[in-house]
């Protein structure tokens, strides 16, 4: 019996560890992505955005008028 319980008690340990472990890789990938993030180029970002944003209204104008003005999109941010 008293090594069925020193058994367990070594597990429950290991298990704590493992926890702690875990928590530890979470917090730190975490941290490492908010820092990436911080580094990031917002004027390119919000450029993509921008450009993404409007060939989606291009798509929808093309649906409801059947006109397409894809063409007349990319020129504007081209300039």
């Amino acid at each position: 019996l008293r090594r069925a319980t020193e058994a367990a008690r070594a597990d429950l340990l290991a298990s704590e560890h493992n926890r702690q472990t875990v928590v530890t890789t979470l917090v730190s990938d975490v941290a490492s992505a908010y820092f990436n993030l911080l580094g990031l180029d917002l004027p390119e970002l919000r450029r993509l955005f921008n450009i993404d944003y409007r060939r989606t209204l291009a798509q929808i104008i093309e649906q409801n008028t059947g006109i397409d003005v894809q063409d007349h999109v990319f020129e504007a941010v081209e300039e």
